[in-house]
């Protein structure tokens, strides 16, 4: 311990650094010298003390041989011998244990038992947190299946209005992904005109009740059209059009993707419910299968990208969802409110 504190305090103050060396005052020089010395006196008491620690092993192993050998003719001649090895051997372990005592009641065994203590708390704080982070998993996960099955209980339309709410958030978390603040500045009306994209198409894909939805959608993606071709400012083209672009491709994978899952529902809540059900499935069950058995079965890496994921996850998410994938879907069909399409009758 000592040996190791000595070598992080020469390694602040280097031998061979003549410049750091020059910089320090005679006193932080003294203090050097004093801790080097102590260093090498430290090591060479302690090879002293490996060596003795070795030859009273010898000194034992020898006596104990001896002393097998005299009991072994048990002559009473050799009786005196045998106790005075034996008296020697006792005295030995004395210094020994005396020696060791000693050694226990130093800094280094307290700062080693400490560091011990350490380490057992920082894995009884790590079980600890493992457990409050399953449970409060556990926790929010009732409560979260227990609003979403209270949305679906309360119809086709709260549905599809959690769905279009889930929109929104997913749409200002990707249009976040490329914002640059420092860049966004110079351009006028750059987030309005992002989140005018997005109701743009929100409108074109929800708005098909009203009657002339087709012709107020195509006008508000002409006036969109001329809005950003004109918000276009020198020097910033090439930002823009990326973030058009990706402004675009975030609209067609959340709206006009989502607008089939709108169809679902108005097909019937059990084609909704079913898919909703098994990615919901599919990510706890990788999650349990993950903390019970991850790198125990397959030690390789599952993805570069999520190093918490696991095999064991992965593969135990797969076999529980196909069974999932079964057994739910009977029992969804026995409702008779579930199948049924929006404006069925609820007979």
């Amino acid at each position: 311990f000592l040996v190791s504190e000595m070598e992080e305090l020469k390694q602040k103050i280097p031998d061979g650094d003549a410049t750091a060396t020059r910089q320090m005052s005679s006193r932080s020089l003294a203090t050097k010298k004093l801790i080097d010395e102590t260093r090498d006196a430290f090591i060479t008491a302690n090879e002293k003390l490996l060596h003795e620690a070795e030859v009273s092993l010898q000194y034992f192993e020898s006596h104990y041989e001896k002393i097998a050998t005299l009991l072994q003719a048990s002559s009473d001649e050799n009786a005196k011998q045998r106790e005075a090895w034996l008296e020697e051997m006792n005295a030995q372990l004395g210094q020994v244990q005396s020696t060791l005592e000693h050694l226990l009641k130093g800094p280094a065994h307290k700062a080693e038992a400490k560091i011990k203590d350490q380490k057992n708390d920082k894995q009884k704080k790590k079980k600890q947190s493992s457990v409050q982070k399953l449970l409060t998993r556990v926790f929010f996960g009732i409560v979260m299946v227990g609003g979403f099955m209270g949305i679906i209980a309360a119809g086709h339309v709260y549905v599809c209005m959690t769905v279009a709410f889930l929109q929104i958030l997913t749409f200002r978390e990707l249009a976040n992904v490329r914002y640059k603040t420092y860049k966004a500045r110079f351009v006028p009306m750059f987030r309005t005109i992002q989140w005018c994209w997005f109701f743009t198409a929100m409108f074109y894909v929800y708005s098909d009740i009203f009657e002339f939805h087709e012709i107020i959608s195509f006008a508000l993606y002409a006036s969109m059209f001329c809005i950003t071709v004109l918000s276009f400012k020198k020097g910033f083209y090439r930002y823009q059009m990326k973030q058009l672009a990706w402004t675009f491709i975030t609209v067609f994978l959340i709206v006009f993707q989502l607008k089939y899952a709108t169809e679902n529902i108005k097909a019937g809540l059990f084609w909704f419910l079913l898919p909703a059900s098994l990615v919901i499935c599919n990510d706890s069950m990788a999650y349990f299968a993950g903390k019970a058995f991850g790198r125990k079965l397959i030690h390789a890496t599952f993805l570069k990208l999520s190093p918490n994921k696991t095999w064991e996850g992965f593969l135990g998410a797969f076999l529980l969802t196909v069974i999932f994938a079964f057994a739910f879907p009977v029992v969804l069909v026995k409702s008779k409110w579930l199948p049924c399409s929006y404006g069925a009758p609820s007979n």
